[in-house]
């Protein structure tokens, strides 16, 4: 039978294993790959000792074998007789990313029912954890469903940004703990091992068929090779259980279909033959004044045309999904925000964690022949909600499930191990288990999705809505508000202003990756426009003027003077969010668009004049210039002429109509490309290589300053005048 590229990789990897040491041992991962390919006997080994990872001997359950020195971040020790496992100092980094539970006994408790939950960040409860966790509540549901039947205890092996090789590795090593059963909830985070099994050969054929337009032989490709990364595990999940005779339970995650929508970077336009770029951009931009004007019906023809023109963009069926939930046909919008969830299949950017269809299709399907029993979640979500979208209800942002959601999450699955457990059907229980985190909690989580879902990119709503009920439910986190408001706005590193000191030491913001989350990234910090008037919006007071006081800020900090330029292509000003391409790419010192609009924000006192200057080119232009128009807050204000060498322009900005008090946009819009920068398929071998050719530069910026005019006096004249923020603040 032929190897699937799954298996070529695994067998070159198990061959540097075996090959690149003196004296190969049955380390984990070589027994790993061995028991992934099948091999029960490996070369250079004595006796005829064979590498499965699983033996009769020391992983059946229920008998005395040795266990592994190590199990994620607990190390394997002796405590007044009893062996136990108890996390490693040398580990503290990584504690987080765990389960707050400092040691365990290594064999479950007399007369209890251990089951083992392993799984991703959702299976942590992420943004609630450790105060309420999908463990805890599966345990408290465990016994619930059979009282008196199960005693059950679940030790918590989940694990915050769990990939599928480290799953694998976990599964294995879990069985020596004596599991009843073995409970996995992940799925989300295996895209990116799916496209690290691709070479220069596999480039070389997508961007064959991408430049015959074969954009459906594209996605077919993508997906078989998932379908064969999800068999395998399958084999693997469905041997460990088999050998060891542990049932395994696979809870299939779902996504957040209702509220969550492509971010920047996940729409940039695709390589397009017979002139599709220029159709593309007249359809969005028809399709963006549709969507002001609340026409459904011409937004739906044009989202059916787009579709039609790139199955690979998610623009389409979100603009699509849009018009079918106006019309009330749930169903139809599901289909569309799911096909949309799936084009992240295509590699534009490194997309947040989700479970698309094949890897749910291709677990229902094979996963009863492993002896996997499946909990298809997106069915028991579609069921809870069948007059609309699973939304914020359920999620707090893609994936994360909220109090509700694991709630109803754990609620069949408890069900379902259960009846695993006693060998017969096991009625779900509709009746709450009383398990809650507390007010703080639940307020802390809100407030930290606002944060995350703004970083990553969602809509002011979404924002509001978090920021609201962290209000409602604790007063403590608009203190919190007020801080963040004071520290993203500033310039000044986000880990050295005094307001986010104060966060960090009153202790209790924690839940967030340990706090880190609420950190701007360094270099990278964000301007925040939106959460941060989501949080002055929820945490003033009408004697406290917060607004005013947060405008009066940001111009301070942001706006160009006379003699002080800003830079536009920093972070704050370039960005709304920290989505990032798949994969390492050259630092360059100058911005590219990949798409057919760039868009820039800076800060004004709606009275002064701006001079701007732009220094671009647009690559593999052959037609000597070309025009690109400039916009500010949507309005056209001059179109400029760019060619392939780089060229300095200057413009002005008017103070009046154009510009406004507080945050502005200034945006370049990209004619498009006639033609594309030279590439065969054959010469493409790396992934930066493929990102170029199947999502094409449409333009570049080297520099892009904006300095208030000399002879200008302005509202704020003299806002960059040493001491002037903190006089500022002082008169507030």
């Amino acid at each position: 039978m032929k190897a699937t590229g799954v298996q070529k990789k695994q067998a070159n990897d198990l061959a540097a294993l075996l090959y690149g040491q003196d004296d190969p041992c049955l380390s984990d991962q070589v027994k790993s790959l061995a028991a992934a390919l099948g091999i029960g006997q490996l070369p250079g080994i004595e006796n005829g000792e064979t590498a499965s990872y699983l033996t009769s001997d020391d992983r059946a359950p229920g008998d005395n074998g040795t266990l592994p020195g190590r199990i994620g971040i607990w190390n394997l020790a002796t405590e007044n007789g009893e062996e136990i496992y108890i996390r490693d100092q040398g580990a503290r980094m990584d504690w987080w990313l765990w389960a707050k539970v400092h040691q365990f006994p290594a064999r479950p408790a007399p007369g209890r029912k251990r089951v083992v939950l392993l799984g991703e960040s959702v299976a942590r409860g992420y943004l609630y954890d450790p105060f309420y966790t999908v463990a805890q509540e599966l345990e408290a549901q465990l016994n619930r469903v059979a009282p008196g039947g199960l005693e059950a205890e679940v030790l918590d092996l989940a694990r915050t940004d769990l990939s599928l090789p480290m799953l694998k590795n976990i599964l294995a090593e879990c069985v020596s703990l004596r599991p009843d059963a073995i409970v996995i909830f992940a799925g989300n985070n295996w895209l990116h091992t799916m496209k690290e099994t691709f070479g220069p050969a596999d480039y070389q054929q997508l961007c064959h068929l991408l430049d015959r337009g074969s954009l459906q032989e594209v996605g077919a490709l993508l997906e078989g090779r998932f379908r064969e990364l999800v068999t395998s595990f399958l084999e693997f999940a469905g041997g460990i259980s088999l050998q060891s005779g542990v049932p395994v339970v696979f809870m299939i995650p779902e996504f957040n279909l209702d509220d969550w929508t492509s971010n920047p970077l996940e729409k940039n336009v695709t390589r397009l033959n017979n002139n599709g770029a220029a159709k593309w951009v007249s359809l969005v931009e028809s399709g963006e004044e549709a969507l002001l004007r609340k026409d459904f019906t011409a937004l739906e023809d044009i989202a059916a045309r787009m579709i039609t023109l790139d199955i690979t963009h998610p623009l389409g069926y979100e603009w699509k999904a849009a018009c079918r939930k106006a019309a009330g046909d749930w169903p139809a919008a599901r289909t569309m925000m799911e096909k949309a969830r799936d084009t992240a299949i295509y590699g534009r950017a490194e997309t947040k964690p989700r479970c698309l269809a094949v890897v749910r299709n291709t677990i229902l399907e094979q996963a009863p022949a492993n002896g996997i029993t499946v909990v298809d979640l997106p069915a028991v979500f579609k069921d809870s909600c069948p007059d609309s979208l699973p939304g914020r209800h359920f999620f707090l942002d893609y994936c994360h499930l909220t109090v509700q959601g694991i709630k109803v999450a754990v609620r069949q699955t408890a069900a379902t191990v259960a009846g695993v457990l006693l060998g017969r059907e096991v009625a779900v229980v509709l009746d709450d288990s009383g398990l809650y985190p507390g007010d703080e909690a639940i307020a802390v989580a809100h407030v930290a999705a606002a944060v995350h879902n703004a970083h990553y990119g969602q809509p002011a709503p979404v924002l509001h809505y978090h920021c609201s009920r962290a209000a409602e439910v604790a007063d403590l986190t608009r203190d919190f508000m007020r801080n963040f408001v004071d520290f993203s706005t500033r310039r000044l590193q986000t880990s050295l202003c005094k307001t986010h000191e104060e966060v960090v030491s009153s202790g209790v913001f924690t839940q967030y990756e340990g706090g880190l989350g609420f950190i701007h990234d360094r270099k990278k910090k964000l301007l925040d426009v939106a959460l941060v008037d989501a949080m002055v919006a929820v945490a003033s007071s009408p004697a406290e003027k917060l607004a005013e006081k947060m405008l009066l800020l940001r111009v301070a900090e942001h706006m160009p003077a006379a003699d002080y330029d800003v830079n536009l292509l920093e972070a704050c000003y370039a960005t709304t969010s920290y989505d990032e391409f798949n994969l390492e790419i050259q630092e360059r010192n100058y911005y590219q668009a990949r798409s057919h609009r760039s868009d820039f924000t800076f800060v004004a006192d709606g009275r002064s004049v701006f001079s701007a200057t732009i220094t671009g080119r647009i690559p593999g232009c052959t037609r000597g210039v070309q025009e690109v128009r400039i916009l500010v807050n949507g309005r056209l204000l001059e179109t400029v002429a760019l060619q392939n060498q780089w060229r300095t322009i200057s413009i002005q900005l008017p103070a009046g109509p154009l510009t406004r008090e507080g945050v502005n946009t200034i945006s370049l819009h990209w004619p498009a490309p006639e033609e594309h920068r030279p590439a065969a398929p054959a010469s493409i071998q790396t992934p930066m290589e493929f990102l170029d050719f199947m999502y094409p530069v449409w333009g570049e910026i080297y520099a892009f300053d904006l300095r208030k005019a000399a002879d200008d006096n302005g509202l704020f004249a003299n806002n960059n005048a040493p001491g002037y923020t903190e006089a500022l603040q002082a008169s507030l």
